[in-house]
């Protein structure tokens, strides 16, 4: 089985998400969505709840038997390390590949992750890119592989169209069933109209 999987908070899941399963999904048996409890990396917690977020990820019309949400890091005690993920992964699934999708922002930080050695021993790294691809890694790193992929979208800034009701922009950004769901739940700002 090969698999292919993206973390992150998901806070919130936007079309960029699935437009990288859509990507990958030709090229694997199973491709999955793993929200993190919180980052490591970061120091807030995400303002969507883990239900909520789980919920917003479940209404992609992506979401099929091919593309699934695991839930291990939302459900562990432990911080979101992706060493622990993969470990889980592979106990799991007992993959044939495992390939861990992450942005060119991440990958210079990759090297400081926690048990990175371990991530690298055992999953390819996937890293998407916006700009120029750079082979400097590839030739240090023999299971490093990039990908062209110019969807400048980011949570963070969603979040920010959400504070400034900038309702135009938002619409184009996420599925209509997660924008309905934020507006319903008012969970980016208190009152949005």
């Amino acid at each position: 089985m090969k698999i292919f999987f993206l973390g992150g908070s998901f806070d919130p899941p936007h079309l960029g998400h699935f437009k990288i399963a859509e990507k990958f999904l030709k090229k694997c048996d199973l491709f999955l969505f793993i929200p993190a409890k919180r980052s490591p990396f970061k120091k807030n917690n995400p303002i969507a709840s883990p239900s909520q977020r789980l919920r917003m990820l479940s209404f992609s019309r992506f979401i099929s038997s091919k593309i699934k949400i695991e839930t291990f890091e939302l459900k562990s005690k432990n911080p979101s390390y992706s060493y622990l993920t993969i470990e889980y992964l592979k106990r799991k699934y007992n993959p044939k590949e495992l390939n861990m999708i992450i942005g060119k922002d991440n990958l210079n930080g990759l090297i400081n992750w926690k048990n990175s050695k371990f991530i690298f021993q055992n999953c390819n790294i996937i890293c998407l890119e916006r700009d120029s691809i750079n082979e400097s890694y590839s030739k240090k790193y023999k299971n490093i592989s990039f990908y062209k992929f110019d969807k400048k979208i980011s949570s963070s800034n969603i979040r920010k169209l959400f504070k400034n009701n900038k309702k135009g922009q938002w619409k184009k950004l996420l599925d209509q069933k997660v924008l309905d769901f934020i507006l319903k739940n008012k969970i980016y700002i208190k009152n949005i109209y």
